[in-house]
C-alpha cells in the first residue's frame, strides 16, 4: 500500500488505464534509459490525408499551418512545452509546424520533416526520400481527450505532403498513449528500431521490416 501512496498522480492514471504489465514495463524501459540510454521504438506508417471537403465546422476550434513568427511567438508559453532553439534547428532543416487554435490560444500542434531529423542531441533519424516524418505532437492538458490532433491532421496534412504519400512516426514501445493515438489516426507498425549506449559506444539495430523502409538510427 505504501508504494502506491507515494505514487504521484500521473503514475497513478498511467496505471489505472494501462494495467500493472504495461505499466512494470514503463517503468522498467525508463530505467533503462538512465541507465544505458536504451532506445526502443516501434515505427509506424499511415497515409497522408487528402484534403478534406469538409469546411472547419468547429466554431471553437480552428487548424493552420504556421509562420516562423507565429511559433516563435506562442514559444514564450512553457505550457507549450517547446523553445526557441528548437524551433530554430527544425526551421533550418525545413520541417514545417501546424497548429490548432482556440480563438488566438495555440492549444495543439505537430512538426514534419522531409529529411533525416534530430532524434536527441547526438543521435538522428533517417528514412527514406518517399516518407516524411511527423514528430512532436502536443496537446495542452486541459484539451486532451477531444481528439484535436486527428481534427488538425485532417485538416492540414495534405498542405505539407511535399510529394510524400505516407508518414513515418517512431514511438518508444512504453510510450502507450502516443502508440493508442497513432492508431486512431490509422498508424500501421511497420518495425522495430533502436539503440544502447555502453562503454562510450552506441549500438544500433532495427528489424528487417524497418530496413525495408529505410528507417535507422545514426550518430549525428
Amino acid at each position: 500500500m505504501d508504494c502506491f501512496n507515494a505514487m504521484n498522480k500521473r503514475e497513478l492514471q498511467f496505471l489505472r488505464r494501462w494495467g500493472m504489465l504495461r505499466w512494470l514495463y514503463s517503468g522498467l524501459l525508463r530505467v533503462l534509459a538512465r541507465v544505458s540510454d536504451f532506445t526502443l521504438c516501434h515505427i509506424f506508417i499511415r497515409p497522408i490525408y487528402p484534403q478534406s471537403s469538409d469546411k472547419q465546422v468547429n466554431s471553437r476550434f480552428s487548424f493552420r499551418l504556421l509562420t516562423a513568427d507565429e511559433i516563435h511567438l506562442h514559444a514564450d508559453n512553457p505550457a507549450l512545452e517547446i523553445d526557441h532553439d528548437f524551433i530554430a534547428r527544425a526551421l533550418a532543416l525545413g520541417d514545417n509546424c501546424s497548429g490548432a487554435f482556440d480563438k488566438d490560444k495555440l492549444i495543439a500542434y505537430s512538426w514534419r520533416a522531409y529529411s533525416a531529423t534530430p532524434h536527441t542531441d547526438d543521435i538522428f533519424i533517417n528514412f527514406a526520400s518517399r516518407y516524411r516524418y511527423g514528430y512532436k505532437a502536443f496537446t495542452l492538458p486541459e484539451y486532451r481527450g477531444q481528439q484535436i490532433l486527428q481534427q488538425l491532421h485532417r485538416y492540414t496534412d495534405y498542405l505539407t505532403r511535399n510529394g510524400r504519400q505516407q508518414q513515418l512516426s517512431c514511438i518508444n514501445t512504453h510510450n502507450f498513449p502516443s502508440i493508442h493515438y497513432i492508431h486512431n489516426c490509422g498508424g500501421k507498425t511497420s518495425g522495430m528500431a533502436g539503440y544502447l549506449s555502453l562503454f562510450g559506444k552506441t549500438f544500433f539495430f532495427r528489424s528487417p521490416t524497418a530496413k525495408r523502409i529505410g528507417f535507422y538510427f545514426s550518430k549525428a
